[in-house]
């Protein structure tokens, strides 16, 4: 426990240390991809779930994920509300290697049909944009119960024929001591520098995440984890994403709730695990922009 308190500090002192802007206006930074969670794990969780890992596409919200038995390839779709008119495709590994495990992710992520405006709130047309990004990390196993995580990207964001680039980094810890219901975990998001594009920088969504996970004993056959993370993107405000897992042989059901989100809504998600194939899906709410959808499919090797 010392030695999670300790890596929190440092994570926090490495954010001093390199003057990270952590609060910027509203909804003003760029590479939005970055925030989003597609998840379908984490949709259904409504973005809970950092402290217990499972599937290799948690890398988004922790890079400290847990060891698969073998070399996992997942693969999946989640759509945007309908006023956005795409979605985002992604691929993620995970490949035990020594003490750890190697991951990697690429996710795309496209825009159309968004209206525009100038300066003086005239119409200016549609336009689209994208996001992409391609990167790996390494989660390292300290023991039974500790394990710590960095990864490194690349992103390209688009806006019409406007292009930047960006270098990211995440840093994460996982506590989860043996023969203990509870679990600790702490992240540092999105961190790095962008290129200037039209001379405008984009401001990365450097996020903070604390988790913390429950494990109930086993009730028919049934097992249920309790989540919750307070997680804090620069440009919004905190929000305490509460979520519920619920296992029974190969079936895994998730339901969640934002707290603190504006326009919150429930979230729902189920997932079928066999001994190399897994599937899982999520469907979520928000009041203003409506449903969205996500679905991922992964094989062990």
């Amino acid at each position: 426990m010392k030695t999670f308190v300790s890596l929190i500090t440092l994570a926090l002192a490495i954010s001093a240390r390199a003057q990270l802007d952590l609060s910027i206006p509203d909804g003003s930074s760029g590479y939005k991809l970055l925030k989003l969670q597609p998840s379908p794990r984490a949709e259904a969780l409504s973005g809970a779930g950092s402290a217990v890992s499972g599937l290799g596409s948690d890398q988004d919200q922790n890079p400290a994920v847990a060891k698969p038995d073998g070399n996992e390839l997942s693969g999946g779709y989640a759509s945007l509300p309908e006023k956005f008119a795409t979605g985002i495709q992604h691929l993620s590994w995970r490949i035990p290697a020594g003490p750890g495990t190697f991951t990697g992710r690429i996710r795309y992520e496209g825009f159309s049909d968004l209206a525009g405006y100038d300066e003086e709130d005239h119409s200016t047309g549609d336009f689209s944009a994208s996001t992409w990004t391609a990167g790996g990390g390494y989660a390292w196993n300290i023991d039974s119960s500790f394990t710590v995580g960095t990864r490194l990207q690349y992103a390209m964001n688009s806006v019409e024929r406007y292009h930047s680039w960006a270098i990211v980094g995440d840093l994460g810890v996982r506590y989860a001591p043996v023969h203990h219901p509870w679990s600790l975990a702490a992240s540092l998001l999105n961190v790095g520098k962008s290129s200037v594009a039209d001379s405008v920088e984009d401001k990365l969504p450097t996020t903070v995440v604390l988790g913390a996970g429950w494990r109930f004993p086993r009730l028919s056959g049934w097992q249920f984890t309790l989540l919750a993370d307070l997680r804090h993107p620069n440009d919004e405000a905190w929000t305490l994403p509460v979520g519920v897992e619920a296992q029974w042989s190969v079936l895994t059901v998730r339901a969640g709730f934002p707290v603190l989100a504006d326009n919150a809504r429930p979230s729902f998600g189920a997932g079928l695990a066999w001994e190399n194939i897994r599937l899982d899906g999520s469907v979520a709410w928000n009041a203003v922009t409506g449903m969205t959808s996500a679905l991922e499919f992964a094989l062990a090797l």
